[in-house]
């Protein structure tokens, strides 16, 4: 009986996960470490994402289950699980991307030197955002220390950037490690990179070689990796097969692809397709706006398009993902004005102003965003300022200039004041001073005249929010 129990125990320990998945090392028995994440084992839900991440021995890509299970695994303390959901956070599975939670995970992995957490940094030492400055150096360090750990991602990371601009750039390397790795581990990412770089449909009469690449690619799309579905959707619109690609690429946006939910809101401008017979562009405006808001959320976003996602946000703040949007939201606006994109000028003054000071005290500068008002040119943003001025603490300066904007605002038929009944009873809260010196503002067409204008770009200028425009 005894040596039965022990063998049992045995047997289960074999079973019972190891945490090797984000290595690509697959599960004795998947079935069994489903059951077990599902009865809610740490390690075991940890692994079986992972699995579920890399497509491991047929797993379908599974987003949801994928952030629940990290998620929960990391609740209960499990370190792989907690480097899951970093890794989560870092790409948009599943859930709103975020650098800034994606670092602060990854501060416990780094103690471990768990591999995982190596890679993340690595990467967002080659991605954009508020935390530090892309470092090409810094990507090599931490990802050759993850590849060494054994992490599936660094290691592909460490052949495809034989195909990346600079000094270790070598194609003839790159295919022949590509080509190793990919037969070594059937890494999604490697099937898909081998198919762009090596098949070509059109031509026909594929080799043993290519039918297996094309085939592995085709099935890596089958179990949802978003990743293969973006780029199958990629090639095959490149080859001239518009109608194919298609259902690969909404595909690819339904799984989580910023990129894809991008390319989406493209194909509504015009599309690339020169008889645009298979074009999206009858597309109506509230899919299109649907489009920026997935890909925005999911960690792809254009300088065309932050301005009306983060129209969409303000106007939804009552749902917890579009609040929580709001800090990083806010330096992607200024990343667009740095840009040059002056139309968020809008948009990002209304975020300084109606911020909640008390969840959000570092958004909330109504000094700032009246300047940012002042600059942008719609009637709307006339008609905030004076809202703004009027809902503020009653002073002379308040008062006469929210009576400026209101003034200025009916003549351009915008805001509350349009309203007869509505103007008569705002103009019995002026005192005689503030009402003398809101004249005084009228006649020299405050806001929109190039002095305001003028003093307010100072202000930003010496805030930060505007870089100097280079005289020609």
């Amino acid at each position: 009986m005894r040596s039965f129990l022990t063998f049992f125990l045995l047997l289960l320990s074999c079973l019972s996960s190891d945490g090797q998945a984000w290595k690509g090392v697959i599960h004795q028995d998947l079935a069994f470490l489903k059951k077990q994440a599902e009865e809610g084992d740490p390690a075991a839900m940890a692994d079986y994402a992972f699995h579920s991440l890399r497509c491991l021995d047929d797993l379908p890509y599974e987003p949801k289950l994928i952030f629940d299970f990290f998620k929960k695994s990391a609740a209960a303390g499990d370190l792989d699980g907690k480097m899951g959901l970093a890794h989560c956070y870092c790409f948009g599975i599943g859930t709103p991307l975020s650098f800034g939670k994606t670092y602060k995970l990854v501060q416990e992995g780094l103690k471990e030197d768990h591999p995982v957490a190596l890679k993340l940094m690595a990467i967002l030492h080659r991605r954009t955002h508020d935390l530090f400055e892309i470092n090409p150096a810094k990507f090599l360090e931490y990802n050759q220390r993850a590849a060494e750990g054994g992490s599936l991602g660094a290691r592909y990371n460490e052949v495809i950037r034989h195909f990346w601009k600079g000094k270790d750039r070598n194609y003839q390397e790159g295919m022949k490690q590509l080509r190793k790795f990919y037969k070594e581990t059937k890494f999604p990412m490697a099937a898909i990179e081998l198919f762009q770089k090596t098949v070509d449909l059109k031509e026909g009469n594929l080799t043993k070689e290519q039918e297996e690449i094309y085939r592995d690619a085709l099935h890596y799309c089958d179990l949802g990796e978003p990743y293969c579905l973006f780029e199958m959707y990629q090639r095959l619109a490149s080859m001239g097969f518009h109608e194919r690609s298609i259902p690969f690429l909404l595909k690819s946006a339904r799984q989580g692809n910023g990129k894809a939910w991008m390319r989406l809101d493209s194909l509504t401008l015009g599309g690339p397709f020169p008889d645009k017979k298979y074009d999206l562009i009858a597309a109506p405006k509230q899919s299109k706006n649907a489009f920026r808001m997935n890909a925005y959320f999911h960690g792809s976003w254009s300088y065309y398009s932050i301005g009306s996602v983060a129209w969409d946000i303000l106007q939804k703040l009552d749902e917890p993902k579009m609040e929580e949007a709001l800090p990083f939201l806010e330096v992607d606006l200024r990343k667009a004005l740095a840009a040059n994109r002056r139309d968020v000028h809008g948009v990002l003054g209304r975020l300084y102003l109606f911020a909640d000071p008390e969840k959000y005290p570092d958004l909330y500068h109504p000094e700032w965003g009246v300047p940012h008002l002042i600059q942008h040119k719609g009637n709307g943003a006339v008609a905030v300022l004076g809202r703004h001025f009027f809902s503020a603490e009653p002073t002379l300066e308040n008062l006469s200039k929210g009576y400026a904007c209101a003034i200025l605002s009916r003549k351009r038929k915008t805001g509350p004041w349009i309203d007869d009944k509505v103007w008569e009873s705002q103009l019995k809260e002026m005192t005689p001073a503030a009402l003398a010196r809101g004249k005084q503002l009228v006649e020299e067409n405050y806001p929109a005249a190039p002095k305001f204008k003028k003093a307010a770009t100072k202000y930003l200028l010496g805030l930060g929010h505007l870089k100097p425009q280079k005289k020609k």
